[in-house]
């Protein structure tokens, strides 16, 4: 299945959910914005559960290709399975920004820009995969009220049973604060996370360093 130029909007806390391509048995997605028609920034917080996109379920035949997909406002942004080669993904306003299910094969995405969710990347099943760019952004002091505050920035990784085999390249920003040399996990054994010009030994960037020193 191909879908191109499509805009999907449904409703703010929606109870119903964007595209579900859990049958089909290949996908190519360009540029395509899935929301529920309000500014992410002043979404609801979601609580149906609901999905915006559903990639197809891991089998042969398996191959996804998603470019330009922007999703905002769901419980969960895209559940991604495997044989997926993903570039220009957008996140944002979500619980679940994206969400790695079970897969035998491995999976890989280039830029994806990820705000204000409460768990930018998500691990719900053995899933291989890596993101050459993750760029974030979380709200800063001053940034949330009672409507949106749990799009409060809870974990960068969110991969509590460690199923995770990721290598991420990522930048940090939390608003009215600017670049912050921080990645957040909660588990993600497996997952390695550096920030951009450093690399997988750790050791600090030059940004890093000159970050820390301000």
């Amino acid at each position: 299945m191909v879908i191109r130029n499509l805009d999907v909007r449904t409703y703010d806390n929606p109870g119903i959910s964007g595209i579900d391509r859990y049958y089909a048995m290949q996908c190519r997605l360009e540029n395509v914005f899935i929301n529920t028609g309000v500014y992410n920034v002043q979404a609801s917080k979601p609580t149906h559960a609901t999905k915006r996109l559903v990639t197809p379920l891991s089998n042969n035949a398996a191959l996804t290709i998603p470019r330009d997909v922007t999703v905002t406002g769901y419980d969960t942004g895209i559940v991604v399975y495997e044989h997926t080669d993903a570039d220009n993904i957008v996140v944002a306003g979500n619980i679940h920004g994206l969400d790695f299910a079970a897969a035998h094969h491995a999976s890989r995405f280039g830029r994806v820009g990820a705000a204000r969710n409460t768990h930018h990347i998500t691990v719900s099943g053995k899933h291989g995969f890596s993101i050459a760019q993750l760029d974030t952004e979380q709200p800063g002091p001053g940034q949330t009220n009672a409507q949106n505050e749990w799009q409060t920035l809870v974990g960068d990784t969110y991969d509590p049973k460690n199923l995770g085999i990721a290598d991420i390249n990522g930048w940090v920003v939390v608003g009215n604060v600017g670049a912050v040399d921080q990645f957040t996990r909660n588990g993600g054994a497996g997952i390695r996370a550096w920030q951009i010009s450093s690399g997988p030994d750790g050791k600090p960037s030059r940004v890093a360093a000159e970050l820390r020193s301000r």
